[in-house]
């Protein structure tokens, strides 16, 4: 697989800062203002499916946890205003 290698601020990148884009693909950097090709790289990846997939259910469980405990305050806060008005109102 080649990869190629685009930059924003030659600058920068010279420094050491990370203004780059890497991508599987030639996008024709000349075309597109402010970026060029800076080089292109011949890789070969091992993939870990299992560890990808792995990562990816890791990140909906934590999501899936944030939802449920965002529902859950909203919920609470909902009973406490419905709790208020019956108060308020005298019933039970």
């Amino acid at each position: 697989m080649k990869l190629y290698l685009y930059i924003t601020n030659a600058d920068a990148f010279l420094n050491g800062d990370s203004s780059f884009h890497a991508a599987p693909e030639d996008h024709h950097a000349d075309n597109i203002p402010g970026w060029f090709l800076a080089g292109s790289i011949d890789v070969e990846l091992d993939v870990d499916n299992k560890k990808i997939t792995q990562s990816a259910l890791d990140s909906i469980d934590k999501a899936e946890q944030k939802e449920i405990a965002e529902h859950e305050i909203k919920m609470g806060m909902l009973k406490e205003k419905k709790a208020n008005l019956l108060s308020i109102t005298h019933q039970p």
